[in-house]
């Protein structure tokens, strides 16, 4: 089996337990060499409300993440500043990397997939590892993964359960949601409001 380095990007406004278990179950994946965590700038395909600064945001996944192995942390999208487009990223990873990607997604990204921005060229440049996620119509993500799969997609699924934890739920307020680090973290920085 061809080794890949898997990206998990996202906004990570803040990263919480559910990412956490995520990342977890990635690298437990026996083709998955390390993984790159990447949060985006501005994302293309939610409003970012409530965004905190990108160097915060990244400085919350390395604490969140501190005692797991083979993780490395990008600030590919954030460096480059405006909208962060998925193939505009793996085109330029593809270059640096001597390793296929593979590319995180959870259920609700999976059934918007073919949305997204040249989604078809993303399919012929990386794998998917899709995590079937709690909250999401396993009927909906099934026929997602199949029309992707026609489209010529390689993808791992995951079954685990994982938290339906949202970051939106946990800035209202559902701190016991966050590793205890990241909420000392918020709590130092005054980040959401919280003091």
């Amino acid at each position: 089996m061809d080794k890949v380095v898997a990206i998990f990007g996202g906004t990570f406004n803040p990263i919480h337990k559910g990412h956490v278990e995520m990342a977890r179950e990635v690298l437990c994946l026996p083709q998955v060499e390390r993984l790159i965590i990447m949060p985006t700038f501005l994302p293309p395909h939610k409003a970012a409300s409530a965004l905190v600064p990108g160097e915060d945001r990244l400085n919350m996944c390395k604490i969140a993440l501190e005692d797991l192995k083979n993780v490395e942390f990008s600030d590919l999208e954030l460096s480059r500043e405006g909208v962060s487009y998925t193939y505009d990223t793996v085109c330029e990873l593809g270059e640096k990397l001597n390793r296929r990607i593979a590319l995180v997604l959870g259920g609700d990204m999976v059934t918007t997939f073919t949305g997204w921005y040249r989604f078809k060229d993303i399919l012929k440049l990386v794998d998917l590892i899709a995590f079937r996620r709690i909250g999401v119509d396993n009927s909906e993500f099934d026929k997602a993964i199949e029309n992707l799969r026609d489209e010529g997609g390689r993808i791992t699924v995951i079954d685990s359960p994982i938290s339906d934890i949202s970051s939106t739920e946990v800035r209202k307020g559902e701190w016991d949601l966050l590793p205890e680090k990241v909420l000392e973290y918020i709590k130092q920085k005054g980040l959401y409001g919280e003091k």
